[in-house]
């Protein structure tokens, strides 16, 4: 496992971060461990919900279109 060093840590913070640690009965570290997981999955969650957002967006703009069936296609392009 890696380490990851705070230089400089704001004393307010690491105070919040110890009452939060004992609220979830965890050590500092792995409630800091649990707070950087935490950040990673939100942002990771934020980023899916945007892109099924533009998937549903694209899926109606394409709604009122004609498709091709692509096994058709494939038949045309080979047949050529």
């Amino acid at each position: 496992m890696a380490q990851l060093i705070l230089n400089e840590l704001d004393l307010n913070v690491l105070e919040k971060l110890k009452v939060r640690a004992a609220s979830h009965q965890r050590s500092v570290e792995d409630e800091s461990k649990a707070i950087l997981q935490e950040a990673i999955d939100a942002e990771q969650i934020t980023k899916m919900n945007i892109f099924k957002e533009q998937a549903a967006q694209m899926r109606q703009a394409l709604s009122a279109r004609s498709h091709t069936d692509s096994a058709e296609l494939v038949r045309e392009d080979r047949d050529r």
